[in-house]
């Protein structure tokens, strides 16, 4: 049993977690309570798909990610859209995930709302590698990222039907 102590820990340059439960509430409370700083966030649930949304509050109330790095989870349309919008990261990497992306999809960043002497880093890219979506999610995701000002990366996208 892993018990984490819920301090502010100060700026982390990077901080992997790996070889954990779905619905772990001491993570989430670790994630969203701890951390204040992080410039590579990795985070593998690489055993079996584990939902994001166990997870997503937490890490939206993360200050700051550069880079936040997700293995091995499903991404619903709602938490892809909230990933998109309100992750406070300048990357946000996809690998081995499983995403479905709705018709009503859209990125809007919560960001572009916020004041313009924020030093909140602003979502700039984001990269999908050795992940799986059926083909109108791949073409609604493109869409969303052409209107938008995100710079996107697939590679080895694996399309189902």
């Amino acid at each position: 049993m892993t018990v984490l102590i819920k301090v502010k820990l100060p700026e982390i340059y990077t901080l992997k977690i790996e070889n954990f439960y779905e619905s772990d509430e001491d993570l989430e409370s670790f994630i969203s309570e701890s951390l204040t700083s992080v410039s590579n966030f990795v985070f593998l649930a690489e055993s079996y798909c584990v939902d994001i949304h166990d997870y997503l509050d937490g890490l939206l109330k993360i200050p700051s990610v550069r880079h936040l790095y997700l293995k091995g989870f499903m991404v619903d349309s709602d938490d892809a859209e909230r990933l998109f919008g309100g992750v406070n990261a300048e990357k946000l990497t996809f690998e081995s995930c499983n995403i479905a992306i709705d018709e009503e999809f859209s990125i809007s960043s919560e960001s572009e709302s916020q004041d313009s002497n924020s030093n909140l880093p602003v979502l700039k890219t984001v990269s999908l590698i050795d992940s799986e979506m059926d083909t109108e999610s791949v073409e609604r995701l493109r869409s969303a990222i052409q209107d938008s000002r995100l710079s996107c990366t697939f590679k080895n996208l694996y399309v189902i039907g």
